[in-house]
């Protein structure tokens, strides 16, 4: 079993920011942050995650993740964004499978990190690409839609 703790706090985050400026929620070893009907936009959602950084006393000691839909066509950019601001991990589905008009696309992350060497220089990123067709290929073929 686990010791890992994940706790999201939805659409209570300016609850959250405003009760846990003296320490984060308990024993939790991952916030997760969730644009759940996917409409925000990339300079608020990155806005959001760097606001939880600034004001949360010891977010440094968890794993500030992110969980992005898109129903705007910006789940990739609203996780950059947040990659940018100070998420350090990133939920997201091969091809961006996922429910209503899918999630944040794996691909398109690790095409993002390993390339734009200026912005995500301070990720650590040496991605085993060629495996990427490989697994978009099994999803495909999964469901019956391809890849984009």
């Amino acid at each position: 079993m686990s010791n890992s703790r994940q706790w999201t706090p939805l659409a209570a985050i300016p609850n959250f920011i405003g009760r846990h400026r003296s320490s984060h929620p308990g024993r939790a070893t991952t916030i997760n942050v969730p644009d759940t009907v996917g409409y925000a936009i990339p300079s608020e959602f990155g806005s959001l995650i760097g606001t939880i950084r600034q004001r949360v006393k010891g977010i440094e000691k968890v794993t500030l993740s992110v969980h992005c839909h898109n129903d705007l066509g910006l789940a990739v950019a609203n996780s950059l964004a947040a990659v940018q601001n100070g998420a350090r991990q990133v939920e997201c589905t091969i091809n961006g499978i996922g429910e209503r008009a899918g999630n944040t696309s794996l691909e398109e992350v690790v095409m993002a990190c390993e390339h734009e060497t200026i912005c995500f220089a301070f990720i650590p990123c040496d991605p085993e690409t060629s495996v990427r067709n490989e697994s978009s290929d099994l999803e495909d073929h999964g469901h019956g839609h391809p890849a984009q």
